[in-house]
């Protein structure tokens, strides 16, 4: 993933950039759509959740990347009709009642599906301090520190 002012295709609900990462298939079953990758990968989507992701559509500001939808306004009445994958990997939905269609872009999917939209996923693995490998503090002269404006 890497950040850049490019317009993605299909857009994504954050400001980054991501690589194709093409979806095999999809498995549509009620509620929810199974993602499946070439290698293995899956990612259980239910359809509220596609539905606050979707860009623009009442879902992401397309300018801002915030969300629009109130949660309470999620109902019944928005069910997908159709469930596919793009010729170029992507994932793409029709919604009812009024037949729009909207895209996912599978390398922010992948992202997902990988668990690197956590908030943990962008911390360095912690590094175990021993009497062996620091046998005492770091130390640091305070004064030039403190008295520096």
């Amino acid at each position: 993933m890497r950040k850049h002012d490019v317009v993605m295709e299909p857009p994504v609900p954050d400001f980054y950039c991501y690589g194709p990462e093409p979806i095999a298939f999809a498995d549509w079953s009620g509620d929810t759509v199974v993602l499946h990758w070439h290698d293995g990968k899956r990612l259980s989507c239910h359809r509220f959740w596609l539905r606050e992701n979707t860009f623009g559509y009442g879902g992401i500001d397309p300018a801002t990347r915030e969300g629009l939808m109130d949660p309470a306004e999620l109902s019944d009445a928005m069910q997908m009709t159709s469930v596919s994958v793009t010729p170029a990997g992507d994932l793409r939905v029709v919604w009812q009642p009024d037949e729009q269609e909207t895209r996912y872009h599978s390398g922010w999917l992948r992202h997902i599906a990988e668990g690197q939209h956590h908030p943990h996923s962008w911390l360095p693995k912690p590094q175990v301090w021993t009497a062996d490998s620091l046998p005492s503090p770091p130390r640091r002269a305070a004064a030039p520190i403190l008295d520096d404006d």
